[in-house]
């Protein structure tokens, strides 16, 4: 008697919607070398679904493009969002 096996293989993809009442600002991303939408910190935490904790750190090192207003307000580029995946 023959045994057979099956194989099943899952793929998944990860899709990112942003509907938002506000239209999300738009600035130069040195790092992009384009104009982008830019988010607030506490923004791309519920986006991404990290702390705020890991935005900021991830800030300190540099895995973000950001830009910092003079009153202190942080925004991060959308388009360096999109790899996080913890």
């Amino acid at each position: 008697m023959r045994t057979r096996k099956t194989r099943v293989t899952v793929e998944t993809h990860h899709v990112l919607v942003v509907r938002s009442g506000r239209h999300f600002g738009e600035d130069w991303c040195v790092e992009c070398c384009q104009r982008v939408k830019l988010v607030t910190a506490d923004e791309a935490a519920v986006l991404t679904e990290v702390s705020l904790r890991t935005i900021c750190k991830r800030v300190e090192a540099n895995t973000l493009h950001f830009t910092e207003t003079s009153d202190g307000r942080l925004f991060i580029c959308l388009n360096s969002l999109m790899p996080i995946g913890d």
